[in-house]
Parts: structure tokens; C-alpha cells; sequence
């Protein structure tokens, strides 16, 4: 377990080390846009991941943050549909906080207005790179990859850490 382990941490941080490297060549006020994106993806991930979302969820929103990718500020309304979408489906599917203890329907609710809150925060910030790096002369296939590339890696890193370092609370 520990080799795994250790063998997961060193892809992780080579992941992050190639990202930033290729970050730190730019200008720093444009830095922060991609940054947070995958920050933010990350925490998309993990919630995904912490929430067992079905395959369904993972592909729409991988889908959602290539239109928002490429459509930027044009696709919000998209992204606030797949967001709203999810938060309902999670307070109807949410009938397992029966089953546990310590979950009571306010903390269930409250947890799901924060997911929508995150998600609301990596929509508009996935938009506002887009606008910010092309204002800066990238141009758009450009712009789409290096956001595409933020969100789905900052999805699979939510992902792995949530598997790595938070097996228990499943």
C-alpha cells in the first residue's frame, strides 16, 4: 500500500510541477486564471468523487467545462443548468442521510448550497480566464486547451485524492 501510494503522490506531483512550470513561462497576472481553474477543478473533483457521482455526472461535467472552455461567458447559462441539475438530483437522491447518524437534513441542504456555490465560483472563473487570456492574445485553440487541460486534470486530481486520502469517509 505504501509503494502504491508513494508511486501516486510522485504522478501527482509531477502533474502539478509540469503545470505550474508551463504556468511561471507566462506573465503572472495571467498565471492566476489557469491556477484557479484547476484549483477549482481539484475541489469539483473531489466533491464528485466524495458524493459517489455516477459516470453520468462525471461526463456532463467534463462536457460543461470544454463549452465553458470554449464558449466562455456564451455557455454560463449551460453551466448553471448542469449545476442546478446536479444539486436537485443530489437533494433526491439524497435519502441515504437517513442511514447516517450525524447527517441530518440542514447539514444535507447546507452541503449541497455549497456544492452549487463551487460550482457557480469554477463556472465564472472558467468563463473570466477564457476572456482574460484571449484579451491577452492567445488565441482560441489556445485558450481551449490550456483550460481543458486546468479542469480535466484538476478533475482527475479531485478524483485521486479523494481516493488516496479520503478512503474512509465511504
Amino acid at each position: 500500500m505504501n509503494c502504491t501510494m508513494f508511486y501516486w503522490q510522485n504522478i501527482v506531483r509531477d502533474c502539478l510541477d509540469l503545470y505550474l512550470s508551463f504556468m511561471l513561462r507566462f506573465k503572472k497576472p495571467l498565471s492566476i486564471y489557469p491556477i484557479a481553474v484547476l484549483s477549482e477543478s481539484i475541489l469539483a473533483g473531489w466533491l464528485l468523487s466524495e458524493y459517489q457521482a455516477s459516470w453520468w455526472a462525471w461526463v456532463g461535467t467534463c462536457a460543461v467545462s470544454l463549452h465553458l472552455a470554449w464558449a466562455g461567458f456564451d455557455a454560463i447559462a449551460i453551466g448553471l443548468v448542469w449545476i442546478i441539475s446536479l444539486v436537485w438530483i443530489g437533494a433526491f437522491a439524497g435519502s441515504w442521510f437517513k442511514n447516517v447518524p450525524w447527517v441530518t437534513p440542514g447539514v444535507w441542504a447546507a452541503a449541497l448550497a455549497v456544492v452549487w456555490i463551487f460550482g457557480l465560483i469554477l463556472i465564472l472563473t472558467l468563463a473570466q480566464a477564457r476572456k482574460v487570456l484571449l484579451a491577452a492574445r492567445w488565441s482560441q485553440t489556445q485558450v481551449f486547451w490550456l483550460l481543458a487541460i486546468a479542469s480535466w486534470l484538476g478533475l482527475w486530481l479531485g478524483w485521486l485524492v479523494d481516493r488516496i486520502f479520503f478512503p474512509q469517509l465511504r
